[in-house]
C-alpha cells in the first residue's frame, strides 16, 4: 500500500482510466464519479417586495368576559341544589365532580384572557402601510354564546326528585348531559383562547408560528398560490391590540436547479467550495448557487454562477477532472435514500441485506461506492458497527438494480495520494489519524484476518500432516520387529536352538 501511495505520488505518472462494468440504477445510464445528484432545488428568479401591517386585536371589556364566565360557574353550582342531586350521595358526587371540572376549565380561561388583555397598550396607532391585515379574535362572541347556552340548558333542568333520578333513568341522563355540554363548551373556548395567546406570544418573542404565515398567505396583498418569504420586522402594543410590520417577499417565477454533493472513496472526496452548491441550471450548464440564506425547501434565493472546475467535472475527460481536483480527507457518511428513492451507500464497511416480502434476507456485495435501486416490496438493511438502518420505498417492480464507481483502484489510490498530500502540507493530523483507522478497517484488518486464517490452516495441515507420518513410522517398526520374531522362531523349530 505504502509503495503504491508513493508510485501514485509522482507528479509525472500517467494515470489510465476505464470505465468499469455496471448495472444502471434506476433511470441512470453513467456510472458513479466524482459527484452525484443529491436533491433538486427551486430558486427564485423573480421576486416582489412589499411591507404589511398586520394587526391582532385584543379586547377592550375584559371585566364583561370574566363577569360572563363567572355566571356560568355560578349557573353550574346551582346544579348541586336540585333535590334528586343533593339527596343522593353517590349522583351528588358524580355531579360535583363535573362540575368542578368545568369551573376549573372557565377559571383557566379567565387566566389567559388576562395573559392577553395584558398585550393591550395606551398608545394609538393608525396603521400606515397599504397592505394591512386585521386578525379578530372573537372570543367576546364565542363567551357570551358559551354564556348563553349553559345557563339556558340549566335553567331548563326540572327540580328532579330523588325517585325521578335513579340509575337508567331520564332525570339522570339530562342532568349529566348538561354538565357534559357545558364541559365541552368551555374546553373549546379554552382551547380557542390558548390559541389566540399563543400567536401574540409568537409575534412578541419575534417569530412567526404557520398559522401566521398562513394569515399573511391570504392577505389581499399575496397573490394566490405564489409562494413568498415573511420576515418579521417589529411588534407594538396600542390600543387595539398589537400592531406588527412585516416584509413579504412574492417570489414571481421560479427555477428548479439540481444539485449535487462528493462522492467519498474509502474516505477521500474532492473538495467543493464552502457555504455554495455545486448545481446543474435548467439551461443545462453547471456552476455555483451562492444563497442568501439557509437552504430551504420550498424556495430559496440564490445566484448562479460559473465554476471553471465543473467543467472537468463533468466533462468527458476524467482524467482531467482528477488532475485539476483536489481531495481530502473525510469519513464516509452513513447509507441514506436519494431524492429517487435509491440508496446511496459509501463506506465498504457496511454490510447490505435485502429482503422481498415476507421471504429471507439475502446478502448483497458491498461495491462502494454504489447506489442500489431495490423492489417496491422489498426492504433493504444496512449495518455498520452497532447502527442499523431500514430503507423502503423502492420504485422497481421486482429485484434490484446497482451502479458502480467508472474509476479503477489505480485512479482511486492516485486520489487518495492527492489528498495525504494536502493533508501532510496542511498539517492535519486530526484527520490523517482517522484516515489511517479507517484505511485498517477496509484493508489491512480483512487482509490480516484471512492471512492469519490461512497460516492457522497451514499449521493444521502441518500438524496433521507430521502425525500421519509419525504414525506410519511406528506402523513400520512394530511390522519389522513382528517379522523378525516370526522369522526367529521358524528358524528355533528347524535347528531346536537359538
Amino acid at each position: 500500500m505504502a509503495n503504491l501511495f508513493r508510485n501514485m505520488g509522482d507528479r509525472h505518472v500517467k494515470v489510465f482510466i476505464f470505465f468499469t462494468l455496471f448495472i444502471p440504477c434506476g433511470s441512470a445510464s453513467q456510472s458513479i464519479g466524482l459527484v452525484y445528484k443529491t436533491k433538486n432545488f427551486l430558486v427564485s428568479q423573480d421576486k416582489e417586495e412589499f411591507p404589511l401591517q398586520l394587526r391582532f386585536k385584543v379586547f377592550s371589556d375584559l371585566d364583561y368576559q370574566v363577569n360572563l364566565l363567572n355566571n356560568i360557574k355560578t349557573a353550574l353550582h346551582t346544579i348541586e341544589e336540585i333535590p334528586g342531586v343533593k339527596n343522593q350521595q353517590d349522583v351528588k358526587i358524580s355531579a360535583v365532580r363535573q362540575i368542578m371540572q368545568s369551573v376549573v376549565t372557565a377559571d383557566a380561561i379567565i387566566l389567559k384572557l388576562n395573559t392577553i388583555f395584558k398585550y393591550r397598550g395606551s398608545d394609538i396607532k393608525t396603521p400606515t402601510e397599504e397592505c394591512f391585515t386585521e386578525v379578530a379574535h372573537n372570543l367576546d362572541l364565542l363567551i357570551f354564546a358559551a354564556e348563553n347556552f349553559i345557563s339556558s340548558s340549566i335553567k331548563a333542568l326540572k327540580p328532579f326528585t330523588v325517585s325521578e333520578i335513579t340509575v337508567g333513568s331520564t332525570g339522570l341522563s339530562e342532568v349529566l348531559n348538561v354538565l357534559q355540554d357545558a364541559y365541552l363548551h368551555l374546553r373549546s373556548v379554552e382551547d380557542k383562547t390558548a390559541d389566540y395567546l399563543s400567536k401574540l406570544e409568537s409575534l412578541t418573542s419575534g417569530t412567526l408560528s404557520p398559522d401566521i404565515y398562513a394569515m399573511v398567505q391570504m392577505s389581499p396583498c399575496v397573490a394566490s398560490g405564489e409562494l413568498d418569504k415573511i420576515t418579521l420586522k417589529s411588534c407594538e402594543k396600542t390600543t387595539a391590540g398589537i400592531l406588527c410590520s412585516i416584509e413579504v417577499e412574492t417570489y414571481l417565477s421560479n427555477k428548479n436547479y439540481e444539485i449535487y454533493g462528493p462522492v467519498n472513496y474509502a474516505g477521500v472526496q474532492i473538495i467543493l467550495p464552502e457555504n455554495k452548491y455545486l448545481a446543474k441550471s435548467p439551461e443545462n450548464t453547471y456552476g455555483l448557487l451562492t444563497c442568501r440564506d439557509e437552504a430551504i425547501e420550498m424556495v430559496n434565493d440564490c445566484i448562479f454562477s460559473d465554476w471553471d472546475p465543473a467543467e472537468y467535472i463533468f466533462g468527458p475527460d476524467h482524467q482531467k477532472a482528477i488532475e485539476n481536483s483536489n481531495f481530502t480527507l473525510s469519513d464516509p457518511p452513513l447509507p441514506y435514500q436519494m431524492y429517487d428513492s435509491s440508496i446511496m451507500i459509501m463506506d465498504k464497511r457496511v454490510s447490505i441485506k435485502i429482503r422481498v416480502g415476507q421471504g429471507t434476507e439475502k446478502d448483497i456485495s458491498n461495491t462502494s461506492p454504489m447506489c442500489l435501486n431495490f423492489g417496491k416490496n422489498a426492504a433493504v438493511t444496512a449495518v455498520i458497527d452497532k447502527i442499523k438502518l431500514k430503507f423502503k420505498g423502492g420504485t422497481l417492480d421486482s429485484g434490484f438494480e446497482i451502479i458502480t464507481s467508472m474509476y479503477n483502484a489505480s485512479t482511486i489510490a492516485f486520489m487518495h495520494s492527492k489528498a495525504l498530500k494536502l493533508a501532510f502540507w496542511n498539517a492535519d493530523w486530526v484527520n490523517i489519524m482517522r484516515y489511517f483507522a479507517l484505511i485498517l478497517q477496509i484493508v489491512v484488518l480483512p487482509v490480516a484476518f484471512t492471512t492469519c486464517s490461512l497460516s492457522i490452516y497451514a499449521l493444521i495441515r502441518s500438524l496433521l500432516n507430521r502425525r500421519r507420518k509419525k504414525r506410519k513410522i511406528r506402523r513400520q517398526q512394530k511390522y519389522k520387529l513382528k517379522r523378525n520374531y516370526l522369522i526367529n522362531e521358524q528358524a528355533v523349530k528347524k535347528t531346536g536352538t537359538l
